[in-house]
């Protein structure tokens, strides 16, 4: 499992359905950390009597820099993962990987300026059309 996520950077692929399951996979790790998050913020504010301000002051001053920089080391782990996944899976239909992801990376960033909206439609197409289309499907081989 770790390999899919964080191995073989440079030549690996990946096939739909693997794919669909590590992303799966990796969402619900993300939604996990952000209730984590949010279960923490709760617990605060419960602590100081339902003031999410001073709970949030109070979180802040209990975790400090290490705690927020342990918070970041996971998004960006998390972050990095997902970046290998689709990489591995745009090398699997035929493409470069990196260098398309890239593209589609900034494409994202210049819709993100029009709208949120957009750029979460955007993003949303990205990931359905990793899923649909065929293994090869740009390289001229099949299979």
């Amino acid at each position: 499992m770790l390999g899919a996520l964080f191995g073989n950077i440079t030549g690996g692929r990946l096939a739909r359905l693997p794919f669909l399951g590590y992303w799966v996979l990796l969402a619900a790790a993300v939604v996990l950390v952000l209730l984590g998050i949010g279960a923490a913020i709760g617990v605060a504010e419960q602590m100081v009597g339902g003031d999410l301000h001073s709970a949030q002051v109070k979180l802040g001053e209990t975790l400090g820099i290490p705690g927020l920089l342990l918070i970041s080391v996971v998004f960006a782990v998390l972050l990095f993962a997902g970046a290998n996944l689709k990489a591995k899976r745009i090398r699997d239909i035929g493409l470069p990987g990196w260098w398309t992801l890239l593209a589609i990376l900034v494409v994202d960033l210049c819709v993100s300026l029009i709208s949120q909206q957009a750029a979460q439609a955007f993003s949303s197409l990205v990931i359905l059309a990793l899923l649909l289309i065929p293994s090869n499907a740009f390289s001229g081989k099949s299979g």
